[in-house]
């Protein structure tokens, strides 16, 4: 990962991103990047200085990182270690041990690529595992993508709306 500016773009390769949330766990640390097309000054701002909530599932290989910022709404973003991170950070991303994880999160207007909320948060120690022990997980047995294309679907065919997903189902929450 390099380093991030507000105001600056989030790649210098590309301007335009799809609307979607990716979440990069790799040995140089943890991101979140939120690509939202135009995004409102209620978003931005809570984003920025909302209270965050997180919520961590898994099952079936695959894993998805529920969220919300304030008063916005639950969203959330899957997780599978082969699609996150290249061969080389394969080595685990995350030093293991009973430590806050510190995670980038990042605001990016996905119409021009130019970030607009940069904030650095952290997870507690508990939560940190979690995240930590379901890599191990599928380093130790990755499946292919369309097994994890299975899971998923299955996840949020019983789980169709984040909120019911993180109140019902969620593994650990901070």
């Amino acid at each position: 990962m390099h380093a991030y500016e507000v105001g600056k773009p989030y790649s210098q390769n590309r301007r335009q991103w799809p609307e979607t949330t990716r979440l990069r766990l790799t040995p140089e640390g943890c991101e979140l990047a939120l690509f939202y097309p135009s995004p409102t000054s209620k978003e931005t701002n809570e984003i920025r200085r909302g209270v965050p909530q997180w919520a961590w599932t898994e099952l079936d290989g695959i894993a998805v990182l529920a969220f919300r910022f304030g008063i916005l709404r639950w969203a959330d973003t899957p997780y599978q270690v082969a699609r996150d991170v290249t061969p080389s950070d394969q080595s685990g991303p995350i030093e293991a041990g009973d430590k806050n994880l510190i995670v980038t999160v990042l605001l990016v207007d996905a119409n021009t690529g130019i970030i607009k909320v940069l904030r650095t948060l952290t997870w507690p120690p508990e939560f940190a595992n979690a995240v930590r022990a379901t890599v191990q997980r599928q380093l130790d047995s990755p499946i292919t993508d369309d097994q994890a294309g299975i899971a998923l679907k299955a996840l949020y065919d019983l789980y169709p709306d984040t909120a019911v997903l993180v109140r019902e189902r969620a593994d650990v929450r901070a």
